[in-house]
């Protein structure tokens, strides 16, 4: 059996399968403190923090995948932004302005 998290968060109905699929997960030490810390919370406490992991991967996935899909746009834009610092059509950012 073979799952990444984001097909944890979709296949949440089979305890046992994601268990199991969690044992095979190699974690980093803190990752692995990070989840001793969140077994002692409560149930509802730990499906709050769940899902907020759960959303951020989502959200980095889909961030990868505009990117990898744009990169003429994003080179374009990083380019022009060049040439308008090179041009002098730029100014430092004083963020007591902003």
């Amino acid at each position: 059996m073979n799952f990444s998290l984001l097909n944890l968060a979709e296949n949440r109905d089979n305890e046992e399968d994601i268990v199991y699929a969690l044992s095979e997960i190699a974690m980093t030490e803190l990752l692995e403190r990070a989840i001793a810390r969140l077994q002692t919370l409560t149930e509802s406490e730990q499906n709050a923090i769940a899902s907020i992991i759960l959303e951020e991967i989502e959200d980095e996935r889909r961030w990868d995948d505009s990117f990898s899909r744009s990169p003429d746009v994003l080179a374009k834009l990083a380019a022009s932004a060049m040439a308008e610092y090179q041009d002098g059509e730029t100014q430092e950012l004083d963020p007591d302005k902003l």
